[in-house]
């Protein structure tokens, strides 16, 4: 890259740019050429350091030269053993880059820079607020990240007693990896559960650790010698009942190693970290927490990082609706399309799910079903209920192997707050359809189906007690009747769209796991939606594939399916010519 054309366009912009190189302070600890740019802000001198690179493939970056020369500063980062620190003025990868134009890159970053550097060294309250808010960033910046990782799986806003155990010995992956801390109480009654496998077959810790829940906290510490200094402030802070039931309660337990977790609300939520006590290898026999400078000198104190396995952080995180736990959702129908619609039901945060389906996962379905062949010949819902069990910590699960039609229970089913049938069965549908009116049953429900040949698939959610219902779904476009096929669909009526491999008992569908799972995408959209009242009104919806296999294999294509042009659109279902939704029923 032309450095040159650069700092030329640099220096036109009005920045005193030194030329590449120039530094012999800076030669101790790079190798790669670099320049750097003098700024006076807020009185104070600031000098900024680009190490050069070849090509220009992010935002450019600047380092802060001698920060300890200046106030603690947010969004920047101690550098280890060297006198700079980074400054984060966006995630490196987010920003599209003019790399055609690398100067104009350089002088957007160095804008970027600057307004970051004057904010922080002239609105103490703005710096102060930002430190805490990137409080996790900070604190891990001084942990070893040779040091496994803590798990603690209480999500415990008062103090409170951990039980410790240790990474696993034998493959020490993914969760097994790390030291673990959880409250009496706080595992789930789940065996499946989450939680339940990450407590299986661990060795307990001699130590002891505990949860101590912070109303004041300060920004993390810049460097890991300060954090015995950093500590002791931190035990000034605490509130009186905390603190005392740290020291009366907790210091009377003797040990050679200590877990102290910590949690503090700050501007970007809650944050979890941790600090590991050992006793030194000079010091023998065990001795009781430290709460005091004299005491410290026997300890060595690491910071650690800690996970928390809570759903406050991790739904949200996750992307999941915390406010959706309290739901409940029946889903007929296992198959293909309503494997994936359980699924995505639960990644959702639907707390409580009631699966029901008569049939067994078939050799035949590995293809186009969520469940590995783990499942093979064990019934659907029952499957799915232990694989979504073990994914999905906070969720409840009940398996059924009733057919649609065996459901009818006017007390069952208004305990729902939403049905999801997905067993592609036109006829059960609309009977079950006529009972729910004839019972005056209130839950809302959505009928979901794919049709064959990559030609797309349809949702649509009754409402009752709102214009539109499945009904609508069914009117007959040539006389207003009610039809026998929906008129949603982009096949013509009356055509036989099934093959066979072996004789009449093994006619399928033909359609691929990507139509199932778009499918069951809009059938789950409408549902998340119902349910966080993003929808009050019955709507439709289908997405519209290719007709290629279906033409090339002899099919009719539907007249919607040519005039169709809103694939993916949430749609009123409210047809003006149904006899329920006018009242003739």
């Amino acid at each position: 890259m032309n450095y040159s054309t650069v700092l030329i366009h640099l220096k036109k912009c009005g920045y005193k740019v030194s030329a590449l190189n120039s530094s012999s302070f800076a030669n101790e600890f790079f190798t790669n050429e670099f320049f750097t740019v003098d700024l006076e802000i807020n009185n104070y001198a600031v000098t900024l350091l680009h190490i050069t690179v070849t090509e220009l493939s992010q935002m450019p970056s600047f380092l802060l030269t001698n920060p300890s020369n200046l106030p603690r500063l947010a969004h920047t980062t101690l550098l280890l053993e060297i006198p700079y620190a980074s400054i984060c003025v966006n995630t490196p990868d987010s920003v599209s880059v003019n790399y055609e134009c690398p100067e104009l890159a350089f002088e957007d970053s160095l804008k970027r820079h600057v307004s970051l550097l004057k904010q922080a060294l002239s609105d103490s309250e703005w710096n102060k607020s930002e430190l805490l808010r990137e409080f996790e960033a900070g604190w891990l910046n001084i942990v070893n990240p040779k040091i496994p990782s803590f798990l603690c799986l209480s999500e415990s806003r008062t103090a409170k007693k951990l039980s410790v155990f240790k990474p696993r010995t034998k493959n020490p992956m993914g969760f097994g990896s790390y030291f673990l801390g959880y409250a009496e109480g706080c595992i789930s009654e789940n065996t499946f559960s989450p939680i339940n496998q990450i407590i299986k077959d661990r060795e307990a810790t001699k130590g002891h650790g505990f949860v101590i829940p912070l109303s004041v906290t300060t920004p993390a510490p810049c460097k890991k010698d300060d954090i015995s200094e950093w500590y002791l402030n931190l035990l000034n802070n605490l509130p009186l009942a905390t603190k005392t039931k740290l020291i009366q309660e907790f210091s009377q337990q003797r040990s050679r190693e200590f877990w102290l977790v910590f949690n503090a609300q700050i501007p970007s939520g809650t944050t979890w970290f941790g600090i590991y006590f050992s006793l030194k290898n000079s010091v023998k026999g065990r001795k009781n927490l430290p709460f005091k400078n004299n005491h410290l000198v026997k300890w060595d104190l690491e910071p650690i990082d800690v996970l928390t396995f809570n759903k406050e952080r991790l739904m949200p995180r996750s992307g999941a609706e915390q406010s959706l736990l309290g739901k409940k959702v029946m889903l007929v129908g296992c198959g293909s399309v309503g494997g994936d619609i359980a699924d995505k039901l639960a990644a959702s945060g639907i707390g409580h799910i009631t699966l029901c389906d008569p049939d067994t996962l078939s050799l035949n379905n590995l293809y186009r079903h969520i469940l590995p062949p783990l499942y093979v010949s064990a019934p659907k819902a029952s499957a799915l209920l232990y694989s979504l069990s073990s994914k999905y910590p906070w969720i409840e699960i009940d398996d059924y192997s009733s057919k649609l039609l065996d459901l009818r229970n006017s007390n069952v089913l208004s305990q729902y707050d939403l049905i999801i049938l997905a067993i592609g069965s036109p006829t059960q549908e609309r009977i079950f359809h006529d009972y729910l009116l004839t019972e005056r049953i209130q839950t809302p429900v959505i009928n979901t189906w794919v049709e064959g040949y990559g030609i797309g698939g349809h949702a649509v959610l009754d409402i009752p007690g709102k214009k539109g219902c499945l009904r609508c779904a069914y009117v007959d476009a040539s006389d207003y009747s009610r039809g026998l096929a929906s008129n949603l669909n982009f096949f013509a009526p009356n055509q036989n769209l099934t093959k066979n491999h072996a004789g009449c008992g093994d006619a399928f569908l033909p359609y691929t796991y990507i139509a199932s799972s778009q499918t069951a995408l809009i059938a789950v959209n409408l549902a998340v939606k119902y349910l966080l009242n993003k929808l009050s009104n019955s709507c439709k919806i289908s997405w519209k594939g290719s007709s290629e296999d279906a033409i090339s294999n002899g099919f009719k294509l539907s007249e919607r399916y040519n005039a169709f042009n809103r694939s993916l659109e949430i749609l009123p279902l409210y047809n003006n010519e149904c006899d329920i939704c006018n009242g003739k029923f």
